[in-house]
This record gives structure tokens, sequence and C-alpha cells, in this order.
């Protein structure tokens, strides 16, 4: 069986890191960005079995990327993300967010919910 594709977007190289590793551990093939426009690029040239995104980036929020990636990818959308407030959770879903973590979070977690969108 092919190994499931993910693209991992957050600005903090460590999060990046932490979370790439854990999730190739548990069998992922992992792709990262750490801008709006990488992970447009990376959306356009790569098919993802699903995207996790940090909200808030260099470049951006990542709340206006759910609609752009859709044109390219169906691949689920997880936002991982420090935005805790109802309304941040009310519009990452709005956007078209498929599910919403907030940190801190737990890896087996992140990882079980990754499994249970694809």
């Amino acid at each position: 069986m092919a190994q499931h594709k993910l693209l991992l977007v957050d600005d903090d190289s460590d999060i990046l890191e932490i979370n790439s590793a854990f999730l190739t551990s548990e069998g992922y093939e992992v792709v990262t960005a750490t801008t709006i426009a990488e992970t447009m690029e990376c959306v356009q040239h790569h098919n993802f079995d699903c995207i996790v995104l940090d909200v808030m980036l260099p470049d951006g929020s990542a709340f206006e990327l759910p609609p752009r990636i859709q044109a390219f990818s169906d691949a689920p959308i997880i936002f991982l993300t420090a935005k805790e407030q109802a309304e941040d959770k009310i519009q990452g879903f709005q956007v078209g967010a498929d599910d919403y973590i907030t940190k801190p979070y737990s890896l087996p977690e992140l990882s079980l919910r990754i499994n249970a969108h694809i």
C-alpha cells in the first residue's frame, strides 16, 4: 500500500520538525511549507492526502487558503493553531476546514485525526 502524503504548514521550524518526524515514524510521507506562497506551490505540484495548516503565517492568514487549495486538491484540511477562541474555530470551519486542533496538542491525536480524515 502506498504511503499517505501530507503537507504540513507552519512558520515555526521546531513544530514542523517535531510533527514531521513523528508523522514520518507513523508511516506518512511528509512535505513541509512555511508560508502561504510555499503552500500554494506545493498544492499545485503535488497530490496530498491531507493538509495541516497553521493559521498565522508570515505572509498572511491561512484562513484564506481553503478555497484556494480546493481549486487544486480535494485533500482534507486540518487547522493546527494557537488561535483557540470559539470565533476562530467557527471561522476555520466556515472557510472550509475539515477539522480544527488547538495548540498545545497531542502528536498521537494529530496522527489519528489525520488518519480519520484520510
